[in-house]
């Protein structure tokens, strides 16, 4: 007989499938509207609108990835919900009076509409967290093979049913994540700063500088190049091809009954995003579409491999969710203004100077292929994911132990910790964190990072549960 508490558990479980397959499509849905619909239109306006609202949401993402890292008793849920929506509200009017003929008040108005979708993209992060990475990945597969599907109903929309929809989807995206969101975002604010857990547990969390980061960079400057290369009167050209490796991922989770492995989307990437570049030096309106279309396939690949693998990793350490959603964002961000640059320089250059694109391009391609194959050479996905340690709650030894402050002695002596190592060892021994450290030797944080570095290399540890342990084996 099954359980009461199952069935609402499996109720609940099946609502929160559609609920985050439902926000995923709202909000990639409005992401294109305001790509291809809305910049297109305040750009006649404003030509800088859309790299100025580009920057302003990699502002604010910027700003939440240090508070949630240095500060995170500072964010408050309703900031992230009654704060969006208001900001949604406010802007798509300023956008209203600023396509009147006004560029300051277009793009004020995009930019706080970009603003908001920094917020909700932190939201939409977290409430996938709700679900285990498997059922979150399969979801995520889903909403985007959706998404594109309805992109090419939307595709022929215009006027006020485009504006209504802008209006309507990320405001629905907000109204049904911030609830389940907000548990995420609460458990951030409640507990140690990473930053300050990062200290004595640096593999919980990714530095700002990971390989993952600078791979997102690259894609999302492809996916800017996509954008700018060869659009006309500010509007993207039409792709199409994206829905037709999502398609055949589907199909494999259909045959396999599971997830292609995130290496392998990121070759599939890899791949369709070099043969992208190559056919640019084609020129003229057909192959700007191969190319376009190419790095479209690569951008929906490499998009579904990092929604993946951004909260697989988030759910193997909650502090630093909100972080973790916002970095990654931010440089996302970054990626698509510098690509977009790098589009309409090639553009240019196809027009005026073949040989010069030409070179552009070659450049392009060379950095990309380089940096795939020198730098990522042992670099996996998998592994980031395997080596990420959730932050422990240390349990620390009794000092009642007998022998217990000599076994420190003998530790120190026996490793060669500096005076100043065995003085923060003796702290970590005792369960003291980093910034109990910091206060109590009135020292930086950097140098604490550094000693509690050097002291985990010299004992073999890479915890401060792991030291701890250590200790109490040395004082049986």
């Amino acid at each position: 007989m099954v359980a009461w508490s199952d069935l609402r558990r499996e109720a609940f479980e099946k609502r929160h499938i559609l609920l985050c397959i439902t926000v995923f499509i709202f909000y990639s849905l409005s992401n294109w509207l305001l790509t291809n619909k809305i910049f297109p239109l305040t750009a006649t306006v404003a030509p800088l609108s859309r790299d100025i609202a580009t920057l302003a949401e990699a502002l604010a993402l910027l700003t939440v990835a240090f508070i949630a890292i240095k500060r995170p008793r500072l964010m408050r849920e309703e900031l992230f919900s009654f704060g969006t929506l208001i900001l949604l509200v406010i802007g798509n009017l300023i956008i209203t009076f600023g396509l009147q003929g006004s560029p300051v008040l277009a793009t004020i108005g995009v930019s706080a509409v970009a603003f908001a979708y920094a917020a909700i993209f932190i939201l939409m992060g977290c409430t996938f967290m709700q679900l285990g990475a498997k059922t979150a990945g399969i979801c995520i597969l889903i909403a985007l093979t959706i998404s594109y599907v309805i992109r090419l109903f939307l595709e022929p929309i215009s006027g006020i049913a485009v504006f209504l929809l802008f209006a309507l989807l990320p405001i629905g995206s907000v109204l049904l994540a911030y609830r389940s969101a907000g548990e995420i975002i609460r458990f951030s604010r409640e507990g140690s700063a990473p930053a300050e857990l990062a200290i004595t547990n640096p593999l919980s969390f990714l530095p700002f500088n990971h390989q993952l980061f600078v791979c997102l960079l690259l894609f999302r400057i492809s996916f800017g190049y996509a954008l700018s290369f060869g659009e006309i009167d500010n509007t993207p050209l039409t792709t199409f091809a994206g829905i037709i490796p999502l398609s055949i991922f589907c199909i494999f989770l259909v045959v396999k009954k599971r997830l292609v492995k995130s290496d392998v989307l990121f070759s599939v990437a890899v791949l369709l995003v070099i043969a992208g570049y190559e056919f640019v030096s084609l020129g003229g309106n057909s192959g700007r579409m191969i190319v376009n279309n190419l790095l479209d396939a690569g951008s929906s690949c490499f998009n579904l491999m990092f929604w993946v693998v951004l909260v697989t990793l988030a759910l193997r350490n909650k502090a630093g969710a909100v972080s973790l959603f916002a970095w990654g964002n931010f440089v996302a961000c970054i990626g698509i203004v510098s690509g977009a640059f790098l589009g309409r320089l090639s553009d240019h250059l196809l027009s005026s100077n073949q040989i010069a694109a030409t070179v552009v391009n070659n450049l392009i391609v060379l950095c990309f292929i380089g940096y795939t194959l020198i730098v990522l050479k042992k670099f996996s996905f998998g592994s980031t994911i395997d080596e990420l340690e959730e932050s422990p709650r240390v349990q620390v030894v009794s000092e009642s132990i007998p022998r217990f402050d000599t076994v420190l002695e003998e530790v120190a002596k026996k490793y060669s910790l500096t005076p100043r190592e065995t003085e923060i060892f003796s702290l970590l021994a005792r369960g003291r964190n980093g910034v109990f450290i910091q206060e109590e030797l009135v020292v930086s944080y950097n140098t604490v990072k550094t000693h509690v570095g050097h002291i985990y290399a010299k004992l073999g540890v890479r915890t401060h549960q792991e030291l701890i342990d250590f200790v109490e084996s040395q004082c049986r």
